[in-house]
């Protein structure tokens, strides 16, 4: 999987990346617009819900495709990366470059119009999928733009911050894969009773992204990706493959990042409930990354991403 590919992907994940269990749960139906996934179950109607805790969630690894889909693919929704076929095919130009093409791809589609139809369901004490009656409709506007660098996100929006200091003082940022990806707009929601009387909201956030990239002093390729869903769930991200090393490593605010290597691919995630914190780097050491994770701060963004507020 190429970082163009990865960056698409991340925010407009078709079906066979994904698979939904959690209760109750959410079939897409795909309008003629790209693959796009609706996430298994809204936590609430209200964007004022919030957790009793704010706690990060753990990548979760399996070791091939198939061991994922026997074991795992029930416990809710995953992305999954193939590490094996990551760490053959990356390579840090190749890899910017994809990266500057995927924002400008975006850029291009800024101001699509998408409609997203989907159905709650429940797993049944047979295992198998039943309707619940409930459904959500959403008509939502995607809106791209870039931005200069991650220290300028707040005029670009107001819902979460985090202090990326360290990571522009000590790497070369990459011009043109500095992007806010947002998409909002309104959502009618029903259930059996509520088919006359949908509820209504209007100008709902629906996903808000912000992502950059930046070559190390070793000349590879860091990525800094943050993705917030505060109407979906995202939970827990699998990576299928071989992985000789992997480790948890803390930022500066104490938020733990899951850290995998194979080959030359270095991925670390923090996952929250709605919503994550990514990083990818090609061609880097090991010591880099750390050394990344553990100065960065990522202020009020795991009680952001952990609550939907």
């Amino acid at each position: 999987m190429t970082s163009k590919q990865l960056l698409l992907a991340l925010g407009e994940l078709d079906d066979h990346t994904v698979a939904a269990a959690h209760e109750p749960m959410r079939k897409v139906i795909r309008r003629p617009l790209r693959a796009a996934l609706i996430a298994a179950a809204v936590v609430a109607l209200c964007l004022t819900v919030a957790w009793a805790a704010v706690t990060g969630y753990r990548a979760r690894f399996a070791a091939t495709r198939e061991e994922w889909r026997d074991n795992f693919s029930g416990d809710g929704m995953h992305f999954v990366i193939d590490l094996d076929q990551a760490a053959t095919e990356v390579n840090a130009d190749d890899e910017v470059a994809s990266l500057v093409e995927a924002a400008q791809e975006l850029v291009d589609r800024s101001g699509a119009s998408e409609q997203y139809s989907t159905s709650f369901q429940r797993r049944g004490e047979d295992g198998k999928l039943v309707e619940t009656g409930a459904g959500q409709e959403w008509e939502l506007t995607m809106l791209a733009e870039r931005m200069p660098s991650l220290s300028s996100m707040k005029q670009y929006q107001r819902v979460y911050y985090l202090d990326v200091n360290y990571l522009e003082s000590t790497l070369s940022p990459v011009e043109g894969t500095f992007l806010c990806r947002c998409q909002r707009g309104d959502a009618r929601i029903w259930s059996d009773w509520q088919k006359d009387d949908p509820k209504v909201f209007t100008d709902q956030t629906y996903e808000l992204q912000i992502r950059g990239a930046y070559r190390t002093a070793s000349g590879g390729g860091f990525s800094l990706m943050l993705g917030y869903f505060p109407w979906r769930l995202w939970t827990e991200t699998w990576y299928i493959g071989t992985i000789p090393f992997r480790d948890a490593v803390k930022s500066a605010d104490g938020t733990e990042f899951d850290v995998v290597q194979s080959g030359n691919t270095i991925l670390a995630d923090a996952i929250f409930r709605h919503g994550y914190v990514c990083i990818r780097a090609f061609d880097c050491t090991w010591d880099e990354v750390v050394d990344q994770i553990t100065h960065l701060d990522l202020g009020n963004v795991p009680t952001v991403f952990s609550t939907g507020n």
